[in-house]
């Protein structure tokens, strides 16, 4: 019961036959054991995503974010959270959590690619619009994803 990575692994099997409630249950106690454990977050927003539980995908994000500390060393999936969320079209909520989190300028780039992928006009400096770029890619990536019928789940191992 004190194996973040087993609850992660269990809040998975539960996850892949269908106990959504039971994966989340699991999924959410792998998080309170080990925070900085990014698999249980990717996993549970995504089977949030997927559950089309909207509040609870902005909530679970935001809190994600607080950790200036954690989003420092795992800053790939706060990339990888964001674009899940805007691929299920939250771009908005997904904006302000980034913009209001305490390591807000860390976001930067992640923030302009969502503001580009929204149709807002941005003035940054030209490294940042690169990175911007890759953020929209990763976003039209996971939309094309979706839209062949995949949703989004993906076991522990290959994240």
């Amino acid at each position: 019961p004190g194996y973040a990575e087993a609850w992660c692994n269990k809040g998975v099997a539960l996850r892949d036959l269908g106990k959504s409630e039971e994966a989340i249950v699991a999924l959410d106690n792998s998080i309170k054991l080990n925070p900085s454990h990014v698999v249980p977050w990717l996993v549970l927003n995504r089977l949030l995503i997927r559950l089309k539980r909207k509040d609870e995908v902005v909530a679970n994000f935001k809190k994600y974010c607080e950790n200036s500390e954690r989003l420092k060393t795992t800053m790939d999936a706060a990339i990888t959270l964001s674009v899940d969320m805007v691929a299920a079209d939250f771009v908005r909520e997904a904006i302000n959590i980034l913009t209001e989190s305490p390591a807000a300028p860390l976001f930067e780039p992640l923030v302009a690619g969502l503001r580009i992928y929204n149709g807002e006009e941005i003035t940054v400096p030209v490294e940042v619009r690169e990175i911007a770029q890759v953020v929209v890619e990763r976003i039209k990536e996971k939309r094309a994803e979706q839209s062949m019928g995949k949703d989004g789940s993906t076991p522990a191992a290959s994240l």
